[in-house]
């Protein structure tokens, strides 16, 4: 009897330390996703939150399939921008640009510079992996923002490349810079609107494929 209750003591204790992870479905500018919570699509296909990668202790806000092992990241925001030794949150602005702040001295360490703005704002996860803020004031759920406007390492169905011929931007996919660190690492791929447009793979300004 003695070994079962030291048994139940551990496990209790076990579970007392586990981190609760808290699913949302949607933020306004009133809430937060603080990096105990995960934001999760209607159908649950698809998850976000803040992750550690690697052996690093950087946080970075990544949307990944919810339920695909091992776990597999589609989209990071701050890939450029790692959090580390403070308490992240990642949050929308009261006209609906979303920001990742730095909790402690309130410095925003990445934001979405969206270019149209939200009276109602409300951010939501799409079951495609399109992380979206919709104006709730309006009766058509017009998307001001959206993560598939800015593609990382991932193309996923309904995403688009695209190239303006006038003015010679264009979107990409670029590659990390390795496994473990999603930093922008050499490669891209990306639609040439010089002459007939083609896809192409560029390492720097040179050509690949």
């Amino acid at each position: 009897m003695a070994g079962y209750k030291v048994l139940f003591v551990l496990y209790s204790l076990l579970f007392s330390f586990t981190p609760m992870i808290i699913a949302l479905t949607s933020i306004t500018p009133d809430k937060s996703i603080h990096d105990n919570e995960t934001l999760v699509s209607e159908a649950a296909t698809f998850e976000a939150g803040f992750l550690t990668l690697g052996n690093t202790q950087n946080l970075y806000f990544c949307i990944w399939y919810k339920n695909i092992t091992p776990r597999t990241i589609v989209w990071v925001a701050n890939r450029d921008t790692p959090i580390y030794n403070t308490t992240p949150l990642f949050k929308l602005t009261d006209v609906g640009n979303p920001v990742i702040l730095d909790a402690s001295g309130g410095i925003t360490v990445w934001s979405s510079n969206a270019s149209k703005t939200s009276v109602e704002p409300v951010l939501l996860l799409l079951d495609t992996g399109n992380l979206v803020v919709r104006d709730g004031s309006s009766t058509e759920n017009n998307i001001v923002w959206q993560s598939f406007d800015y593609p990382g390492d991932t193309l996923l169905p309904g995403m688009a490349l695209h190239v303006n011929r006038d003015s010679g931007v264009y979107n990409s996919l670029i590659s990390w810079k390795n496994s473990l660190d999603p930093e922008r690492g050499d490669f891209a791929y990306h639609l040439d609107g010089h002459g007939f447009p083609q896809l192409v793979i560029t390492k720097g300004s040179t050509l690949s494929l």
